[in-house]
């Protein structure tokens, strides 16, 4: 039989065990990546290319953190090369309209800039994803449903239409719309999205004069949560809000 005292360690442990996994939990959160990939004639898919730039974002309720990567090109004997390089790190809180710049993803990263504006305006410094202010997409066609597709065990309801391209030429879009998930702050044209009844997380752009490569741009969903150590980075900022406030 048990003793007394082995009936108050097994529950102390599982008490702390159920403790910690608690403070794990967060129900809005977890991290996406907007990336742009290129289509290829010969395996007739789109392929991701080293000089596009990709963004990855953490998110936690209304506050969120960008990685802003830099491209820096090398060419040697007419052959150029591409390496992404990690610039610096964005804390965005939305309710405060608050930015402040760090020098690396760790919790303790020291701030380069801080600084608050208005949506509208672009992010300062080199780079970063504006996606709390999404303009809409310059169609000219109403969007015609097509069939649902499912990839990545992921269901989306697709449409197309004709936009208008930044040289007034009317080129294709197909539109991706995810069924399986609900509100989110990600997604590409959020007029459209509400319209479509789920959000537009990708769009291929198909152009329509040859000798013109089409591309598609996705906001990928890279995980649901966070771990411990992202936690603590987001605790640590948020508390940084407060300790040095922007006058």
């Amino acid at each position: 039989m048990e003793s007394n005292l082995q009936k108050v360690i097994s529950f102390v442990l599982i008490s702390a065990i159920f403790s910690c996994s608690t403070q794990r939990k967060c129900t809005n959160c977890g991290s996406v990546q907007l990336l742009t990939s290129e289509f290829d004639s010969v395996t007739m898919k789109y392929e991701a290319r080293e000089y596009f730039p990709t963004i990855k974002i953490w998110f936690k309720d209304s506050v969120a953190i960008e990685e802003v990567t830099i491209m820096k090109s090398n060419t040697i004997d007419l052959k150029t090369t591409f390496e992404r390089i990690v610039d610096h790190y964005i804390l965005i809180d939305l309710k405060t309209k608050s930015f402040y710049h760090y020098s690396s993803f760790s919790d303790t990263a020291r701030i380069l800039e801080k600084y608050k504006q208005d949506d509208s305006v672009q992010i300062r410094g080199n780079g970063g994803w504006a996606f709390y202010h999404i303009p809409k997409l310059p169609l000219i066609s109403e969007p015609e449903i097509i069939e649902d597709t499912i990839f990545d065990n992921t269901t989306f309801k697709r449409a197309r239409a004709l936009l208008k391209s930044s040289n007034q030429g009317i080129n294709t879009a197909i539109l991706y719309f995810n069924k399986d998930i609900g509100k989110t702050l990600f997604q590409l044209d959020a007029e459209l999205g509400k319209k479509m009844g789920y959000p537009l997380v990708r769009f291929d752009y198909i152009k329509n004069n040859n000798g013109s490569s089409s591309f598609s741009t996705e906001i990928k969903i890279l995980s649901k949560t966070l771990n411990d150590s992202e936690l603590r980075i987001f605790k640590e900022w948020e508390r940084n809000i407060s300790l040095y406030p922007i006058r």
